[in-house]
């Protein structure tokens, strides 16, 4: 039995990290670059001065145009690893972390203006993407596998996804806020890596293919902590994962760990009524927006450097059993695993990026298995109560030399 710590001030707080993954604060976070010189022809300048602006409409996903006979002294020609186009205008998707992927145009029999089409709409959607992002609308959040070379080892993480989501979906009762369909996993195949090539590197995913990856998807379409890969996978590393999303929107956690990372897509209006039906209020109602950045910056410092002062002052403890119950996917695990890595949540090559981000799961479970003892709250407040009982017998005696020198 494990206990995770939710908030309970004197207001309770109507978000969760499910909530605030659905706000949308700030500029996209991708932006699509596309260069241009004397070498392309004057129609396909054209197409790619024109088709981009309406196939990014809706998107998450900037677009800028660059001429490099005019613009040679622009950052992002960094990107490019050739500065010869040779007649054929260069498409390149950065992220955030000015992470570069090359997005060449298809070439087939139908011009230049329909290929160029085509290929953007592959960069702001594809069919893996589109079940995604509606079910992260629909239910807790999305558990994507992708497959590695290893069937035996794919059936082991598929697995452990399926018993994560059970043992969630029975104790989703206990959570602060009431969240009505659990999670749900989509599966991505060797086959499909071609189709979700954008997907997979916007997740930061290793397309290689070689072992089994996890990542976990919620709110707008955003993957929350580490892509798990291979031996990191074990029902203790995704749980502690996965229970994030539920917890009070006030639970200490790091606001940019909360918001994630939001994959490239096309957000539309449909997409948007239904988020807003589903969560009974509009994550993108401006009020709504300052309300939970408000909450998020309290929040944050409540908590402190560590995140861990917000989890020991002010919450109160509800136990969920997040334990699994003699699985036949743990039972395997375990008995594969050193001794002393049953109190870990990921194998000893795990990156420190990683533990560090299951630490407030780690960190309200010790706080929810023990008990406040009362030394800690003497040498806390022991302090103020001498000094509040000194000035109080100062005023007694005050007042006691005024009502004597008044009788004479």
């Amino acid at each position: 039995m494990a206990s995770v710590c939710f908030k309970a001030p004197a207001w309770a707080c109507r978000y969760n990290v499910r909530d605030v993954g659905f706000v949308h604060f700030g500029s996209n976070p991708y932006t699509l670059y596309g260069y241009i010189d004397g070498s392309v022809s004057e129609e396909r300048r054209t197409a790619v001065q024109q088709i981009p602006f309406a196939a990014l409409l809706e998107s998450n996903i900037d677009w800028e145009l660059i001429d490099l006979d005019q613009d040679g002294e622009h950052p992002a020609l960094r990107y490019l690893e050739s500065k010869s186009l040779q007649s054929e205008p260069a498409l390149i998707l950065v992220n955030e972390d000015e992470e570069a992927l090359p997005i060449p145009i298809q070439q087939g029999e139908e011009s230049f203006r329909d290929n160029l089409w085509e290929t953007l709409d592959d960069v702001v959607t594809s069919g893996m993407r589109e079940k995604i992002v509606r079910d992260a609308i629909r239910t807790y959040g999305v558990i994507v596998m992708i497959d590695g070379q290893d069937e035996a080892e794919n059936q082991r993480v598929h697995q452990i996804v399926q018993e994560v989501i059970g043992r969630v979906a029975e104790n989703m009762s206990a959570l602060p806020k009431e969240i009505d369909s659990p999670p749900v996993m989509h599966r991505i195949t060797l086959n499909d890596f071609a189709d979700e090539k954008v997907l997979l590197w916007s997740i930061k995913a290793d397309a290689g293919g070689r072992e089994p990856q996890v990542a976990v998807v919620y709110g707008r379409a955003r993957r929350i902590g580490q892509v798990l890969t291979g031996r990191q996978i074990t029902g203790k590393s995704l749980i502690g994962v996965v229970s994030m999303i539920g917890l009070s929107c006030e639970c200490g956690l790091d606001r940019n760990w909360m918001m994630g990372v939001m994959i490239p897509f096309r957000w539309t209006s449909e997409h948007s009524e239904e988020m807003a039906r589903q969560l009974e209020f509009d994550p993108d109602n401006p009020l709504v927006k300052t309300e939970i950045s408000q909450i998020l910056s309290i929040s944050a410092s409540r908590s402190g450097p560590s995140g861990l002062d917000g989890l020991l002052m002010g919450y109160s403890e509800i136990a969920v059993d997040w334990s699994p119950q003699n699985t036949a996917a743990d039972a395997n695990t375990d008995a594969e695993s050193t001794p002393g890595a049953a109190d870990a949540p990921f194998e000893e090559d795990a990156s420190q990026e990683s533990i560090r981000e299951t630490s407030a799961v780690q960190a309200a479970s010790s706080i929810g298995d023990s008990t406040f003892p009362s030394n800690t709250v003497s040498s806390k407040y022991m302090g103020a109560a001498v000094i509040a009982g000194g000035l109080l017998v100062i005023s007694l005696l005050g007042g006691l030399a005024i009502l004597l020198r008044s009788k004479g």
